[in-house]
């Protein structure tokens, strides 16, 4: 479900959407009160998977659900609560458009292209994070310095999605130090000497607004739109990480 859902979400920040904002009456499970099905343009649609729940963007008191329906159409359902005798107001704010409409997209807009290592790391993790990104990496390096076998020790600045990539890449002995610094890595091989790793921090903290949309996210504020922007940003640091060289990735010591 992770990797759909980033999926969604770059859709929606490169602009990959059908406005509509179109009124639709709504039928809501009774005890969680949220959306099973909705009528549009005189057809039944039901809600199969419920990918993001967020606030609306021009009403603070509106909520904006990012939903599937049995289709495989993706709908931004949006729900304004008014007094309890006056029930809900509901309406569909935009439609994600499907791959085969955005063929006239470039396709890096769509999706990522990346190693076929990690793709099989992010779809074991439930998602692709610069953490991520920057532990497959470290875990390439490690099988240089130790000449292509696992007979070696890493050392971890923090038990992250970094450390969970370097773990799956290889049977090599793996301990967190948390004394070291986020990111930092000192890989051991066995009777030949030491090589430390040091992310610089414009590798590892995107410039811009990104610290304010990640607390506007972590606290459950953040709208549908500021969370694809959210992942758009996220999605060129992952980009910066892999076309770095590993001169341009790591200090080395």
């Amino acid at each position: 479900m992770g990797m759909d859902r980033e999926t969604q979400l770059r859709a929606i920040g490169n602009g990959q959407i059908e406005w509509l904002n179109i009124g639709v009456n709504v039928l809501c499970d009774p005890f969680v009160r949220l959306p099973i099905r909705f009528i549009l343009r005189g057809r039944w649609h039901e809600v199969e998977q419920i990918i993001e729940i967020a606030r609306d963007d021009m009403d603070t008191n509106a909520e904006t659900f990012l939903i599937r329906t049995g289709t495989g159409q993706v709908f931004a359902l949006c729900r304004r609560s008014n007094l309890v005798k006056a029930g809900c107001w509901w309406w569909i704010a935009f439609r994600v458009l499907n791959s085969e409409e955005v063929i006239c997209f470039e396709r890096r807009n769509r999706q990522m292209l990346i190693d076929l290592e990690l793709k099989m790391l992010a779809d074991a993790h439930g998602h692709l994070c610069p953490d991520l990104a920057i532990g497959w990496r470290v875990g390439l390096v490690a099988r240089k310095v130790f000449g292509g076998n696992d007979d070696g020790n890493i050392l971890a600045g923090c038990l992250s999605c970094a450390s969970e990539a370097i773990a799956a890449m290889g049977s090599w002995n793996l301990k967190i130090d948390a004394l070291m610094g986020r990111h930092f890595y000192r890989l051991e091989a066995l009777g030949a000497g030491c090589v430390e790793l040091e992310v610089p921090d414009e590798l590892t903290w995107p410039d811009g607004n990104f610290a304010g949309l990640e607390r506007q996210v972590s606290e459950n504020k953040a709208s549908i739109l500021e969370i694809a922007a959210y992942q758009i940003q996220i999605d060129d640091q992952i980009s910066r990480i892999l076309g770095a060289t590993d001169q341009e990735l790591f200090f080395s010591k």
